[in-house]
């Protein structure tokens, strides 16, 4: 017995012996779990960061953090969409970061998002250096942020 194929491009789907294999359309945002900023940088004593380096199609190329906290933040993209999230710091200590700084891994979940990039639920991910004097934050050398 032969298998068709059958290819119906207007749906943008593959009917593969009738089952329907659903295909993105190629400017589709990224799937959750798959945003990733590469640098933030901020300040300790304001709780603001900046994120930069971020999917330019899933969120406009970076976003601003606020009421960036140990246990919660929100960020407002580029592109003008929202997100909030709760989180827990662990990890304290020097570790990957420099001799004045201090390293904190904080992870948690999206609890809102006008984003279909990064859904509600999805994880939030990062490692944090802070300035033990100046309280200036940078994500850790070779880790980006994670949504």
């Amino acid at each position: 017995m032969r298998l068709r194929v059958l290819k119906v491009l207007a749906l943008g789907a593959l009917v593969v012996s009738g089952s329907v294999v659903a295909t993105p359309p190629a400017s589709a945002a990224p799937a959750s779990g798959t945003v990733s900023c590469s640098t933030l940088s901020g300040s300790g004593t304001t709780n603001t960061a900046t994120l930069s380096g971020c999917p330019r199609r899933a969120t406009g190329g970076s976003g601003r953090l606020s009421g960036f906290t140990p246990n919660a933040g929100t960020v407002t993209w580029a592109d003008h969409a929202t997100l909030s999230y709760t989180d827990t710091a662990t990890g304290q200590g020097p570790g990957i970061c420099t001799a004045t700084q201090t390293k904190v891994e904080i992870s948690g979940a999206v609890t809102a998002s006008t984003t279909r990039a990064i859904p509600k639920g999805s994880t939030v991910s990062m490692v944090i250096c802070v300035d033990n004097t100046t309280f200036a934050l940078t994500n850790a050398p070779g880790t980006a942020v994670q949504f």
